[in-house]
């Protein structure tokens, strides 16, 4: 699995990968175990401290997972499968901010995360996708009602405890 507020924040839980696949809402309802054989992941976060207990961060968030073998039957290219020639066009890329409340015994994360490079859109523009918002529309697109669709193909709210690696 991968995707949610450990791993690449921009993603829902079980929401990216394997490879070019995009799960679909049975898989995403029913829990089935969306994995592969191989996981990359990359995570970078730059923290500023504001008060003792409360920080803020930027990050960005890269990876995907992959399968080892071909699961197509009929032997024609499996977009799950790894191959290193495919690692750009299948990763997953996301960036956002969040803050942190430092008690001193655990960490509470909250991270607003964006997703720029979705793999199982990579016949357009390689996958690459900047969300249309901007200072003039920020509130309108993530507390509208009106703009829920967009939010859920762009945007991601996730809590956690502790750092996320």
């Amino acid at each position: 699995m991968i995707g949610g507020s450990s791993s690449i924040r921009g993603f829902r839980v079980r929401n990216l990968g394997p490879g070019t696949h995009k799960p679909s809402a049975d898989d995403q309802r029913f829990f089935q175990i969306i994995g592969g054989d191989y996981k990359f992941l990359f995570n970078t976060e730059i923290r500023v401290p504001i008060t003792k207990s409360l920080s803020t961060a930027v990050f960005v968030d890269a990876g995907n997972i992959w399968n080892i073998k071909n699961s197509k039957t009929d032997g024609t290219e499996d977009s799950t499968q790894f191959k290193f020639r495919n690692i750009y066009k299948q990763l997953g890329v996301s960036a956002g901010t969040g803050f942190r409340l430092d008690f001193s015994y655990f960490v509470l994360r909250f991270d607003f995360g964006f997703r720029f490079k979705r793999p199982d859109l990579f016949y357009i523009n390689d996958g690459w996708k900047v969300p249309a918002i901007g200072f003039d529309n920020f509130f309108s697109k993530i507390f509208s009602a009106s703009e829920r669709q967009w939010r859920y193909e762009n945007f991601n709210f996730t809590v956690g405890i502790s750092y996320p690696f």
